[in-house]
């Protein structure tokens, strides 16, 4: 099961970082700005990792949160299977919460780690560049 939720959730990183380098390009011009205000190269690197760690958090606490729903409602309620084509009246559901915490801090860190390369090609935004064409 991790094994599948992972691949989900690097397929979801994958989004971050097509969303995240979509809006490096958006905010060029007030990266710009802020940088020629005085902001530090590290600065706008911090603020879209911050960016993305908090895209990271909100996505695993809502992931979980549905998921813990659909399996509780799996385990008390029961998804029904035919015992004449199958071994088993209805479907087994274990919830282990070892596993639960490894697949959220998996999707944090997929999405931190794929907000790095936007977050580095915004601090590289040159403010004469971005302030001139954009």
């Amino acid at each position: 099961m991790f094994v599948a939720l992972g691949l989900g959730i690097l397929v979801a990183g994958f989004c971050v970082f097509g969303t995240l380098t979509l809006m490096v390009q958006e905010k060029a011009r007030e990266v710009g700005v802020l940088q020629a205000m005085g902001a530090a190269r590290r600065d706008v690197l911090r603020i879209f990792l911050t960016d993305g760690l908090l895209i990271g958090l909100l996505g695993a606490l809502g992931g979980l949160g549905m998921g813990f729903v659909v399996c509780y409602g799996a385990k008390h309620i029961g998804i029904g299977m035919n015992p004449e084509v199958y071994y088993i009246d209805r479907v087994p559901v274990h919830i282990d919460p070892v596993e639960f915490l490894l697949v959220g801090v998996a999707a944090t860190i997929v999405s931190v780690v794929s907000t790095a390369i936007p977050a580095r090609l915004a601090s590289r935004v040159r403010p004469v560049d971005a302030i001139r064409f954009s």
